[in-house]
């Protein structure tokens, strides 16, 4: 499973929960954890560089800070999260409740439908300094489709219940004949023999009622065979 099929029902989630689009926090997730390949994401399920703790849970890694414009290595612990879902959820949070001392710092990307906008925003509204960054967003959400993970698809109208009948085999039964398709039902023209004593009895679909008592059934281990199963045979259909 890729990496943005493995995120992108998280990001629906937040979709549905916080109104955020959900291929924006993909491409976000993508671009800033390597597509879920950095140490950070491999490590804790980090995929936005958040420090801290997450419920106590942190990992310890390296990160480059600046005194003046001298950078230098330093350890810092950085939140670990059970699941890609918490890290999503961090970010989504971000963006809903702001900064200290700004609580509508991301307002407008809050239920935004256009991720060309929503990419702009997140860059105006100070989110990443790389003045790409919202180019990159969009380049990501474009090469891969994103947008279709923005609306959850209707489910598929049920099917209707099948009207075909069913075989049913007794559990007494321990070896019951079936033939091809293509040839008489009679002794001798065998193809297999199936065992419902076995499974404690055996239930087909019936797919053909070719002659008196004879079904065409599809079985696992025999494909589609015809089977004789006349009412003195212990056979029910149902």
């Amino acid at each position: 499973m890729s990496f943005i099929s493995e995120i992108a029902p998280h990001a629906q989630q937040i979709k549905k929960n916080f109104n955020i689009l959900a291929s924006l926090v993909i491409a976000q997730a993508c671009l800033e954890s390597n597509y879920g390949k950095s140490g950070l994401a491999v490590k804790g399920k980090n995929l936005f560089g958040v420090k801290g703790s997450y419920n106590g849970q942190s990992v310890t890694m390296q990160t480059t800070e600046y005194k003046g414009n001298k950078p230098y290595r330093v350890d810092a612990a950085f939140r670990k999260y059970p699941s890609w879902y918490e890290s999503l959820c961090d970010l989504a949070n971000l963006y809903v409740n702001g900064v200290s001392w700004d609580r509508n710092k991301y307002k407008n990307i809050i239920g935004e439908t256009d991720y060309k906008k929503a990419a702009k925003n997140v860059q105006a509204d100070g989110y990443a300094t790389d003045p790409n960054y919202a180019n990159k967003l969009i380049k990501v959400i474009e090469d891969n489709n994103l947008t279709q993970y923005d609306e959850v698809k209707q489910s598929a109208k049920a099917k209707k219940p099948s009207n075909k009948k069913r075989l049913y085999l007794p559990k007494t039964a321990s070896s019951w004949r079936v033939y091809p398709t293509n040839k008489a039902p009679v002794k001798g023209n065998e193809k297999g023999f199936l065992n419902p004593k076995k499974f404690g009895g055996l239930e087909y679909e019936i797919l053909g009622n070719p002659q008196k008592d004879v079904y065409t059934i599809q079985t696992r281990d025999f494909g589609k065979v015809n089977i004789y199963a006349a009412p003195s045979t212990g056979a029910k259909v149902k």
